[in-house]
């Protein structure tokens, strides 16, 4: 199973190309520790992921929700959700990621893709789910993964509509185990979502600003108590608790990249503190600036 490198662009978007636009799947290995970073950094993509942990124990963070998976436990990642990775302990733990656009579920539109993936990729509870083998539908869900993972590396004949078939029984089970939280989901979620991406913009292209809960709540046109409801409801997390994860990404580059000062890097994005960087960063990297630079980058200057 091949290793792919993985990298995020500014708006925390992965770049790396899941399949390609006639068909649209990708499984590859990722080894935490061979990343620049020693673990995959906060990002999203477009597609829904499924992960089969094969070494190791890797703790994963889905809209701050945390899950410690350990080997043969999988994991359902929806698309556009915010996550990451790393490693428990020393050891380099690895996964298999299986990643598949919506379109290759329902197609460009249409009742299948109005009625049994929209509502699914819609879902506010449904951003992530364990598989561990607990219940029938996880066991049939797991050997259906397993199975996907065989078909893609031998590739026999017709493997394309296999894989197809295989992904929409996955997903069909995905749809029958989770039904009522499935009938909760509404237009008003899909219009949240619109807003979301248009909230996030706006942090994305101000976060080396001075930027208050006002002004990001004046970017989705609601009241800052709003603002922050929102946030709760949709990612997990307060607003101004989002900026500054997303400073913290911003800022690795420039540790492991140039020579400037933890000061000079807090201030270039976004961060009023040297002092309080470093306690988020460490917060959310497991290591302060310096010590990060140290193992990625470039050493500090005397």
């Amino acid at each position: 199973m091949e290793f792919v490198l993985f990298d995020v662009d500014e708006n925390l978007r992965e770049t790396t190309q899941h399949g390609s636009e006639e068909f649209p799947v990708a499984i590859y290995l990722q080894e935490l520790l061979r990343n620049r970073e020693g673990c995959v950094i906060l990002h999203w993509h477009n597609e829904v992921q499924f992960i089969i942990v094969k070494r190791g124990t890797v703790e994963y963070r889905v809209d701050q929700q945390c899950y410690l998976l350990h080997p043969g436990q999988a994991l359902f990642i929806n698309s556009k959700c915010l996550h990451m990775a790393r490693p428990s302990g020393g050891e380099n733990a690895a996964y298999i990621c299986i990643d598949v656009h919506p379109r290759f579920l329902g197609g460009y539109g249409g009742r299948v893709s109005r009625n049994y993936v929209t509502p699914l990729l819609a879902s506010k509870t449904l951003s992530a789910i364990i598989l561990d083998g607990e219940e029938d539908w996880q066991k049939q869900s797991m050997a259906l993964l397993n199975h996907i993972v065989e078909i893609y590396e031998v590739q026999p004949f017709a493997w394309e509509l296999t894989l197809q078939q295989m992904f929409l029984a996955l997903w069909e089970l995905l749809l029958l185990s989770h039904q009522q939280a499935l009938e909760d989901t509404d237009a008003a979620t899909i219009a949240e979502q619109e807003r979301l991406e248009a909230v996030l913009a706006f942090i994305h292209t101000h976060f080396a600003e001075r930027v208050t809960l006002e002004d990001i709540a004046s970017a989705a046109s609601i009241s800052p108590g709003e603002c922050c409801r929102f946030f709760k409801r949709m990612l997990r997390v307060s607003p101004m608790s989002y900026l500054n994860q997303f400073r913290i990404v911003q800022s690795t580059s420039l540790l492991s990249g140039t020579a400037l000062s933890v000061a000079e890097i807090a201030h270039q994005v976004g961060f009023s503190s040297s002092s309080y960087f470093t306690a988020r960063f460490k917060q959310m990297m497991n290591c302060r600036p310096l010590e990060y630079r140290s193992r990625f980058g470039l050493k500090q200057k005397q």
